[in-house]
């Protein structure tokens, strides 16, 4: 698995390629959080169009670590992209606490690079 960052205007694009495991998401988990921490009120926008994970448990860490993102209130997470697979993944998980879901990520960034 590997990953770009980028911005695009108030938004950071976190891009995953390849497999999701565990091992190797947590990094980018990392450094995207210590992004969020350092620029309050950012906007960060996961596209998982090139990514495939290797069990739900990943997805499930991945969630987690969004969630805690939301929990202060200055940082929007967003994804895009997500296959089916994902998306029934996310549904069963996200409960009462949905994600925004964008089919692309032109869409997103429009949508929330306000």
């Amino acid at each position: 698995m590997s990953s770009t960052m980028i911005k695009k205007g108030n938004v950071t694009i976190v891009r995953f390629y390849g497999e999701i495991n565990y091992e190797s998401v947590q990094p980018v988990l990392d450094e995207a959080q210590k992004l969020a921490k350092e620029k309050k009120g950012n906007k960060i926008l996961f596209n998982f169009h090139d990514a495939r994970f290797v069990g739900s448990s990943n997805l499930t860490k991945l969630l987690q670590t969004m969630r805690s993102f939301r929990k202060t209130k200055s940082i929007q997470t967003s994804f895009c992209c997500m296959n089916n697979e994902f998306m029934r993944m996310l549904k069963a998980y996200q409960g009462k606490d949905p994600v925004e879901v964008f089919e692309s990520e032109q869409e997103a960034v429009g949508k929330i690079d306000n």
